[in-house]
């Protein structure tokens, strides 16, 4: 019904086919239906089929080869190329963003997961993940930083590939964010002390471009604090028990604080350099940003629960002593938790929402 005249004639002598024909045949069923399941396998494969859309939408399958890129690329260009020509996005210096920021202006993922490095709403969010779904925090930050670098480097490679076709420029600077405090004082003109500590003026803050100069040597003196206690700022601001990463956060934050800022970030900077018209020639884009969305969110969410199949299976279970990762994936429930994780902080589903339709084992009436 869905298969090509190559995978037809396959099929026809051979009573079945291969693994990349069969994902080829599920793309275009998902293309026709909001919900695909498939069961079984080789000859006895069995796909149910619910909620056909009212018009179909149009996935690009990736086959397999040495070269293959990300297939997130090209439905998240079509997201982000709309997105840009919504907000204007066509002159240079038009805006400065870190990577958390272009996720959330072009909705490529829940504000959950666009900001989930700033402390308290992590917190808050990795104790949901382990008092709703017994997710050890462990689990979620290594989900969390596996996916962040997938988004960011999909990211990377549209910014790449548009500006490969002549239709976009981008680059990168050194952006920070600064800080000013003022000590209160009395109308005497005195430092102002209340129960023997000097109360200060909430701090100004401000984001401006850093100097190219002092940027490299702010990197150079982290480095040697990475070199000294053997840790960088990831791993010492994700795992706070690290016998090292109280020492270092305060290190690095003084460094930083020399400079008068509180901590500096990779900008980026991407615009269009054609009209949208001229854009429309050259890439077929779906008919409204909606669209655009669900067909990034379909092949997003396969992509990266694929990859995390291939860290599970991969993974052989010797050596140290296990930590929670490794503990997951040698008991076969990595996939799974990173499936929980993934539809909490990136879909931005509700914890008990998404538990629940795990936790159907059985395949529904359609």
């Amino acid at each position: 019904m869905k298969g090509n005249e190559n995978q037809i004639k396959k099929f026809n002598e051979n009573g079945r086919l291969p693994a990349t024909s069969m994902k080829a045949i599920l793309t275009r069923y998902e293309e026709e239906y909001a919900k695909v399941e498939s069961k079984g396998r080789g000859k006895n494969m069995i796909f149910y089929l619910s909620e056909k859309r009212a018009e179909p939408i149009k996935l690009v399958h990736n086959g397999k080869g040495r070269n293959t890129k990300s297939p997130m690329i090209d439905p998240l260009m079509s997201l982000v190329v709309m997105g840009m020509i919504e907000h204007n996005h066509n002159y240079k210096g038009c805006f400065h963003y870190p990577v958390s920021k272009i996720m959330d202006e072009y909705q490529i993922a829940d504000q959950r997961f666009c900001y989930h490095r700033s402390g308290k709403n992590l917190n808050y969010h990795l104790k949901e993940l382990k008092d709703k779904a017994n997710i050890d925090k462990e689990v979620s930050n290594d989900v969390l930083k596996s996916v962040h670098s997938s988004f960011s480097s999909a990211i990377f490679g549209v910014f790449r590939k548009l500006e490969k076709m002549k239709l976009a420029k981008w680059y990168k600077l050194p952006y920070a964010l600064y800080y000013k405090t003022e000590v209160k004082k009395t109308a005497e003109g005195d430092v102002l002390e209340i129960e023997g500590e000097v109360e200060i003026e909430t701090p100004e803050e401000w984001r401006a471009p850093l100097d190219v100069e002092i940027a490299k040597e702010i990197d150079s003196k982290v480095t040697l604090l990475e070199d000294e206690l053997k840790i960088n700022y990831w791993t010492a601001s994700s795992c706070p028990y690290h016998p090292k990463a109280k020492e270092f956060i305060r290190k690095y934050k003084e460094i930083h604080a020399y400079y008068g800022i509180r901590y500096k970030y990779d900008a980026y900077c991407a615009y269009l350099t054609k009209q949208e018209a001229v854009i429309h020639e050259k890439i077929e884009l779906p008919t409204n940003p909606e669209e655009a969305k669900l067909i990034f969110d379909i092949v997003a969410r396969k992509y990266n629960l694929k990859l995390a199949e291939n860290r599970q299976e991969k993974f052989d279970g010797f050596g140290a002593a296990l930590d929670k990762v490794k503990q997951a994936k040698q008991d076969k429930l990595y996939v799974q938790q990173t499936e929980t994780v993934y539809d909490y902080m990136v879909e931005g589903h509700d914890l008990l929402e998404t538990i629940s339709a795990e936790e159907k084992t059985d395949m529904p009436d359609f």
